[in-house]
């Protein structure tokens, strides 16, 4: 069996093939043909929506000389093509060259399903003219009041651990990860979904890249920040940073902008703690940090703060996963981070390649936010004061309708804390582990995680 049909598709269209046997001296093999099948798809059947029909041409308003029809009645399940005539006196011009409405069909959300403190299934609905999904989780504050400094980020590595410490950095015992060729996912290591990173090390507490290796295909390491939209104060943010590294050597905060750049210089020592100003940031701004001479560099925490003004909707992605298969209408989210002070919410934006082109993807508009209700772990009624319990990450949010005494306890009884609340909603930060949460004679358990 001889098949040529992946080597056929290197060619838009083949009128003949010619098969030529050239053997080698003292080769005596015999060469017969049987059954030799020639397949191509079967052309495209041509249904007109408009044919011949004359139109009375409006100007573009972006461009006098050119002429515009708006056409109506389409069906969003086909693809179409237009070709132009012009009509003078009677005499009518040969068809334009035909020019191709390529279009992807636009997602719709539908209400999230299966909503857990530790995820939900995010839902939508679209037509057949996409190959893949984006689907997007939005972290979404909205400002009540101006602020000069309203924190946008902030992360402190808390959750990297290590056998080395801060007091090993200056030894340079730092424990060492491995060599990567890309960025990946470090959600394991930070609060908050949607970090990335190469190359990286670590001590307790820190998490910084290693210097580059100068081997092919390994790169030195970086830390990416979540998505965020950094475009209010005319995209002006500022970002303080704990870091070490090699004195002299700087550490560089690129966005995805050339512009929104700035660096700060390790002094003697390595330890530098510092605020710098990052200008012409996005509004899905993405911050770099890196060594400038690809050395390795540790950070203890990372603050990204701007000036915002009451009303403003800040937004941070928190994940962003793309789906493999055109037919999948849903996806399971995690770690979406309720919790007080901001609503969590998804999109998804529909992706088709271009003649099948995976290099050249069309998007369509990403489609409208749904809002992902956190779920109550219980509602406590306690005379008339009414109190609900959510668990987040990192600890329970509780609003009340009255002032209330809030005890925890542990599964072994031992008193946790104690706190008096004020209505409206308080966070209570608690380490990972299952609790019993208690007001007056009524209780509730919990698992933190």
């Amino acid at each position: 069996m001889f098949d040529i049909t992946t080597a056929l598709k290197a060619f838009e269209k083949v009128y003949a093939l010619n098969f030529e046997y050239v053997p080698v001296k003292g080769d005596n093999t015999a060469v017969l043909f049987d059954n030799v099948t020639y397949a191509y798809p079967e052309p495209a059947e041509l249904n007109y929506t408009l044919k011949d029909q004359k139109v009375e041409a409006q100007p573009n308003a972006d461009a006098e000389a050119d002429m515009t029809y708006y056409v109506t009645g389409l069906d969003p399940e086909f693809d179409y093509f237009y070709t132009v005539k012009a009509v003078s006196d009677g005499y009518v011009s040969e068809p334009s060259k035909e020019i191709e409405v390529f279009a992807v069909s636009q997602p719709t959300v539908l209400q999230p399903t299966d909503i857990t403190s530790d995820g939900y299934t995010a839902n939508w609905t679209c037509g057949n003219k996409v190959d893949v999904f984006r689907v997007e989780q939005v972290q979404l504050n909205t400002i009540d009041k101006d602020t000069d400094d309203y924190t946008i980020l902030y992360e402190d590595f808390s959750k990297v651990k290590s056998d080395k410490t801060e007091a090993d950095i200056e030894k340079g015992d730092i424990e060492q990860g491995e060599y990567t060729s890309g960025y990946g996912p470090i959600d394991d290591l930070t609060h908050l979904a949607g970090w990335k990173a190469s190359s990286l090390q670590c001590v307790d507490g820190w998490l910084g890249g290693m210097e580059s290796s100068g081997v092919k295909g390994e790169i030195p390491g970086a830390i990416v920040t979540p998505a965020m939209d950094l475009s209010h104060n005319e995209g002006e943010c500022d970002v303080t940073v704990r870091a070490w590294g090699t004195e002299d050597d700087w550490l560089v905060i690129q966005g995805v902008n050339p512009a929104a750049y700035s660096a700060i210089r390790f002094p003697e020592g390595g330890f530098v703690e510092a605020t710098v100003t990052i200008p012409t940031c996005t509004k899905k701004e993405q911050l770099t940090f890196y060594s400038n001479n690809y050395r390795s560099f540790l950070i203890d925490y990372i603050k990204v703060t701007q000036k915002v003004k009451a009303g403003d909707k800040v937004e941070v992605v928190t994940g962003s996963v793309v789906t493999e298969d055109n037919t999948t209408k849903s996806m399971y989210m995690d770690r979406p981070n309720f919790g007080p002070g901001h609503d969590i919410y998804y999109r998804v934006t529909g992706l088709r390649y271009y003649h099948g082109n995976r290099k050249d993807a069309v998007a369509s508009s990403p489609s409208d936010m749904m809002l992902v209700k956190a779920p109550a772990t219980s509602i406590l009624t306690v005379g008339k004061t009414e109190l609900s319990v959510t668990t987040v990450a990192g600890g329970v949010s509780v609003t009340t309708t009255d002032n209330a005494v809030l005890d925890v306890f542990t599964v072994t009884g031992q008193k946790a804390l104690t706190r008096t609340l004020a209505p409206g909603t308080t966070d209570v930060s608690l380490a990972p582990g299952v609790y019993i949460i208690k007001v007056a004679d009524q209780a509730v358990r919990v698992v933190v995680r």
